[in-house]
């Protein structure tokens, strides 16, 4: 079952196998270097969920988190354009631009940010549509994942990996 890792854990690049899933995660995760601040750039229509992500991201502290917040696909994308975060959870129902249609941009405008879709429903077109422009991460709201310690997890593994 391989060997866990303590708090001292010393990484040479290589890992013994058999690996235990749970120890590699730690000890990999532990070693990568993050930005001092990842930049979030949250796109939802409902107010609480940019508060929610607000809040939770807000508390963490190795590393931090800068979160800004957009109601809409339009507000969303000057943002991106005044400050590129490092990865952005967007929902794709909104008034005045979609999701969708703040992705394409997005694409379009050659910046390729690591990106959560998290939505209520969607439709398979959106999906689709989505998925000409880019390979983003699918998450539903009130879904198995979708609490905010897995959230931030995810968040920092396409982060790092990206």
């Amino acid at each position: 079952m391989g060997h866990p890792f303590d708090n001292d854990f010393h990484w040479d690049g290589t890992f013994e196998v058999p690996l235990e899933e749970k120890s590699f995660r730690k000890g990999l995760l532990s070693k990568i270097e993050f930005p001092e601040k990842i930049k979030i750039l949250v796109v939802d229509d409902e107010v609480e969920i940019g508060e929610l992500v607000q809040d939770y991201f807000g508390a963490r502290t190795q590393p931090a988190f800068q979160i800004r917040v957009a109601l809409n696909g339009l507000e969303g994308f000057k943002l991106a354009l005044e400050e590129t975060p490092h990865c952005l959870i967007l929902d794709l129902k909104m008034p005045v631009r979609s999701g969708v249609e703040l992705y394409q941009d997005l694409m379009r405008s050659g910046r390729r940010i690591p990106t959560v879709i998290f939505i209520d429903s969607t439709s398979a077109d959106d999906v689709l549509e989505i998925r000409k422009w880019g390979q983003p991460v699918f998450v539903e709201k009130g879904g198995y994942y979708s609490s905010m310690p897995d959230m931030l997890a995810l968040v920092k593994k396409m982060v790092a990996f990206s």
